[in-house]
């Protein structure tokens, strides 16, 4: 999704929050800046607590009921103040882990912190996006910006499959994944090839996780 720098770390994330149902409970709201999207969920009266964990948390507002700064590149860090906070109903990851320098170190860790039965929702830019391969294609090249899919601050690329396995190699369910496509041309023309080159229009996906609850 387009961002600016102004709301990088304060936009609330109505496309997450879209794919929660109900009471949230417990909530970690892990990358999530200042805590906005959480905070939201808190002025709805649709959770019990909310814990956020981010580099700029010393910033977080005042509806938060826990919030630690720290560096989430930290593993053993981000273990402690799991352990400390959790465990949690619904954690909300939304585009962090490209920020990351091991994703795939951070995830188990999160995914440990779930309580049986808890959601994930998870966000991550889309490296297929036609704004990247595009370019690519025709001119040889891509060029960082300050916000977007191609943020000069990723460390880490995904496709729609690759999200999918970071997400579910550790046992989570996939239980709905959703692209986040802008503009009314590439919707128009997603729509007119029915679906078959989302992934060149989405800027981003919306994943739905699930832990079991056995």
């Amino acid at each position: 999704m387009p961002q600016t720098i102004a709301t990088y770390h304060d936009r609330v994330r109505t496309d997450a929050l879209a794919m929660l149902e109900g009471n949230a409970g417990a909530v970690l709201d892990f990358g999530g800046g200042v805590g906005a999207t959480s905070a939201a969920l808190k002025q709805a009266g649709r959770v019990s607590h909310v814990a956020l964990l981010d580099q700029v948390a010393d910033n977080a507002l005042g509806d938060m009921d826990q919030a630690v700064a720290l560096d989430l590149n930290d593993s053993d860090r981000v273990k402690g103040a799991l352990d400390d906070a959790g465990p949690f109903d619904t954690i909300l990851c939304l585009d962090v882990l490209e920020h990351l320098i091991d994703p795939w170190a951070i995830f188990p860790l999160l995914e440990s912190a779930l309580k049986p039965g808890g959601t994930m929702i998870l966000s991550l830019p889309n490296i297929s996006y036609r704004g990247v391969v595009m370019p690519l294609l025709l001119r040889g090249r891509f060029d960082y910006v300050d916000a977007g899919v191609m943020d000069r601050t990723h460390l880490r690329w995904f496709t729609k499959s690759s999200m999918v396995e970071l997400a579910t190699r550790g046992g989570l369910k996939l239980d709905q994944i959703a692209p986040n496509i802008s503009g009314r041309r590439d919707n128009m023309l997603n729509a007119l090839t029915l679906g078959l080159f989302e992934r060149f229009f989405a800027r981003q996906y919306r994943l739905k996780l699930r832990k079991s609850a056995g």
